[in-house]
């Protein structure tokens, strides 16, 4: 489906590609299911993580700092990166950062990067945010302040939902 609407932008980016995100109002998406949104700390274990994954029926949850400046992603693909080796899964009683490094070593497409995930100030145009979403093929970027605090998420199903709607 990402593919599809990157590929026929023209269709939608004429009326909707040059408002910004905040025009959009899709800023604000900031909750999941009415809830506030889930961010785990980097001191956090990996176990804690995927433990709240689960709890929140969710696939990714924004890594912080201790000034909630976003640092990290962790997703449910994530776990599935240790292997099928039962002497991998001790790893996941390591901090976060650590657990995230080594499960990203064993990725055959994407190597860990200490750059923080893909995210947005506000000011980014739907096709600016678009582009992002195709180009770095994530589900979710994440809304941060000018000083990288976090403030919300915007998923795939989110922007299906908003190109439905309009």
């Amino acid at each position: 489906v990402v593919e599809y609407l990157y590929k026929n932008k023209f269709v939608w980016e004429k009326d909707l590609g040059s408002l910004t995100m905040t025009e959009l109002n899709l800023h604000n998406i900031t909750t999941h299911k009415g809830e506030a949104l889930a961010s785990i700390r980097s001191d956090k274990t990996a176990l804690q993580a995927f433990s709240i994954l689960h709890e929140k029926h969710i696939s990714g949850l924004p890594v912080v700092d201790d000034h909630n400046r976003l640092v990290a992603n962790v997703s449910v693909q994530d776990l599935k990166e240790i292997g099928h080796d039962a002497s991998d899964f001790k790893v996941i009683h390591e901090p976060l950062l650590e657990y995230l490094k080594h499960a990203h070593s064993q990725k055959k497409f994407r190597l860990f990067s200490s750059d923080k995930p893909v995210h947005f100030h506000g000011k980014e145009t739907l096709s600016e945010m678009f582009e992002k979403i195709h180009k770095n093929r994530v589900h979710r970027i994440y809304y941060v302040d000018s000083h990288d605090h976090l403030f919300g998420v915007v998923t795939l199903g989110d922007l299906l939902k908003f190109f439905l709607n309009h």
